[in-house]
């Protein structure tokens, strides 16, 4: 295959080994110990990752825990002190003969390709990046202009976030890997959600991840970069960036015993926690030519709200319902069902043009009686996501949550949004289990309170109004009149369709 970077030439479907899961991996003894502690638990168990801390400490475990395989695919892995562990810690689990395969989207890589070129030369380790840009210019922006002869295909983004191991054990959900995803982030951090997942589930996300390894849009990283040293002194300047770059958790490490060790009777304590249901995965093709647009899990979830009888509860970062959803919204409605959903304001949102996108429909949801929340900067409850010693400038709900009639539950990487519905790709669990339902009802349940969302009405007038457990609002909280201009001239650009 010729080289990918230099040039904007369109990119095509490459032809690439291709390669599978592992079978799972059952006599190992901290998965045995696992099964034992999860016998009564099936098919399929759940333990929510609430708590940022908590998410990085599971993917610790379960990279240190892994003895054949670790699958791993995410939209963002950044070169900072969270991702700079994980991946030190996925290479000493390569190091120890574990097989790896890494898939990294290229939407946010411009500044660090070079080091997932070294990291693919290590002889275990296997890093694809997913649908990558022609022309490689720094910047995610750069890249789109620089690409424009090609938007169609490079403005189609694999948002899919997970990690499994052994084929035995998975974490799906809303994280990507960066400090702000974790609790650990000084300028930002997120209020995010997974799940560990195990059981007969495990092999089907497994499939999930072939199916985008193999799809001839995941590009070796080795030539995407061509220029890139790709040799073991590559690799040892690697392990020592990425030590120098993780010394910073150390003290967290130590503290919280998340150094690499056995993790066999932490894992069992934790699996006890286990809630047992019975999911699917939904997961959209990765055909990035393909005329027919990537929405079965747009499909499928529409399909599923369409038959709730009593209560739709959504989490969801980014709210901009095209026309068919509002439809939906609209004839539950009439049935009475109870939708609440729970969205980022205008102070927490971390994309002001999304939350343009979302403004402009705030009255419609309002009218079809949707109960709406918004998040509040100064909420709480963020001292229960965020690391203990980190206090972010800005603070983003980043979960995505759907609980439909309190007995089933979908946790993924899906926003309600037109990019997630129609253009990129996205992955998550669809689990029948009123247990989990209920229990991730009581978790997210914290965020609505007025302490920790604005719940936005109309006053007797009609003028929305903002009301919190302190105070009411008649205007849209924000924490400067330049971020409301942003907001208000943004609206004002018609691009519902890429947001």
């Amino acid at each position: 295959m010729g080289a990918v970077a230099g040039c904007a030439t369109p990119l095509d479907r490459g032809e690439f080994e291709s390669s599978y899961a592992v079978r799972p991996a059952t006599e190992a003894p901290v998965w045995q110990a696992l099964a034992h502690a999860t016998l009564e638990k099936g098919p399929d168990w759940f333990v929510p990752l609430n708590r940022g801390p908590d998410a990085l400490r599971m993917r610790l475990a379960l990279i240190d825990s892994a003895t054949t395989s670790i699958d791993a695919k995410y939209f963002i892995w950044h070169d900072d002190h969270t991702g700079s562990l994980l991946l030190e810690r996925i290479i000493a689990a390569a190091d120890r003969g574990v097989r790896v395969r890494l898939l990294i989207d290229d939407v946010e890589l411009s500044e660090s390709t070079d080091e997932w070129v070294a990291a693919d030369a290590h002889p275990n380790i296997s890093v694809r990046i997913y649908n990558p840009f022609s022309a490689r210019a720094k910047g995610a922006m750069g890249r789109f202009i620089d690409n424009l002869n090609d938007l169609a295909r490079v403005n189609h983004r694999m948002h899919n976030k997970g990690i499994v191991a052994d084929n035995m054990v998975a974490i799906i959900g809303g994280r990507n890997v960066a400090d702000e995803y974790h609790g650990f982030g000084d300028a930002a951090n997120f209020r995010d959600f997974d799940l560990l997942a195990g059981g007969e589930i495990v092999p089907a996300i497994s499939s999930a991840f072939d199916h985008f390894w193999n799809s001839g849009w995941a590009y070796p990283a080795h030539a995407v970069e061509p220029g890139d040293r790709h040799d073991e002194t590559a690799l040892a300047i690697l392990r020592a960036h990425l030590a120098d770059r993780e010394i910073v958790l150390e003290n967290w490490l130590g503290i919280h015993n998340a150094e690499t060790h056995d993790w066999t009777a932490e894992l069992v304590r934790f699996a006890d926690t286990a809630i047992s249901g019975s999911a699917r995965v939904l997961v959209d093709r990765p055909d990035v030519e393909d005329p027919d647009p990537a929405v079965q899990v747009t499909s499928t979830l529409r399909q599923v709200a369409s038959e709730a009888t009593s209560e739709i509860i959504v989490i969801t970062p980014y709210m901009i319902p095209p026309p068919a959803m509002m439809d939906t919204v609209w004839e539950l409605e009439k049935r009475h069902v109870e939708i609440v959903i729970l969205t980022n304001s205008l102070n927490t949102n971390n994309h002001v043009s999304v939350h343009a996108g979302y403004r402009r429909h705030r009255d419609d949801l309002l009218t079809a009686g949707v109960d709406l929340h918004e998040y509040r900067i100064d909420a709480e409850a963020r001292g229960d996501y965020e690391a203990r010693g980190y206090r972010a400038e800005s603070f983003t709900v980043h979960a995505k949550v759907l609980i439909f009639d309190r007995k089933q539950v979908f946790v993924g990487t899906f926003n309600v949004d037109p990019r997630s519905m129609f253009i990129n790709t996205e992955i998550g669990l669809l689990i029948d289990s009123p247990e989990l339902a209920e229990g991730i009802r009581a978790l997210v349940a914290v965020d609505l309170h007025p302490e920790n969302a604005w719940h936005v009405v109309r006053d007797e007038d009609g003028r929305l109004t903002w009301v919190g457990h302190d105070r009411t609002l008649s205007r849209e909280p924000s924490v400067s009149g330049w971020r409301r201009f942003q907001a208000w001239l943004l609206g004002l650009v018609p691009m519902d369709n890429q947001l």
